[in-house]
């Protein structure tokens, strides 16, 4: 794991056609200045995706030094690491310009989730 958070930074894949449609469906368009944090993590957290911006996951080692997990371009979601299992990441969602995204909270995500699994 350390090879991985110590690594190249990842580059999230463009969420799927049936993902943007939840989020077209239900999401609240939202503004997120520079150096905004994002709520997420449970149990009120929420799904966001990106619009316009630029974003990053973050992380701090045992010496509190500052790590960049992956970079978050528009049209890719950020939440859904811990959204979707339920057990909190230990990762922060920060904007590094000023984006728009569209957000969703869990539960939302979760019902609309299962409904296209069939859980």
């Amino acid at each position: 794991m350390r090879q991985i958070l110590f690594g190249e930074q990842w580059f999230h894949p463009e969420a799927p056609a049936e993902v943007v449609e939840i989020f077209n469906r239900l999401g609240e368009k939202r503004t997120f200045k520079k150096g905004e944090e994002l709520k997420h993590g449970a149990p009120d957290g929420e799904i966001t995706l990106l619009l316009t911006g630029l974003c990053l996951y973050r992380f701090w080692d045992t010496q509190d030094k500052e790590h960049v997990l992956s970079l978050i371009l528009p049209n890719r979601t950020m939440g859904d690491i811990d959204g979707l299992t339920g057990t909190m990441a230990n990762v922060s969602a920060y904007t590094i310009k000023n984006s728009t995204g569209l957000v969703l909270p869990y539960d939302v995500w979760h019902s609309e989730i299962r409904k296209d699994i069939n859980i």
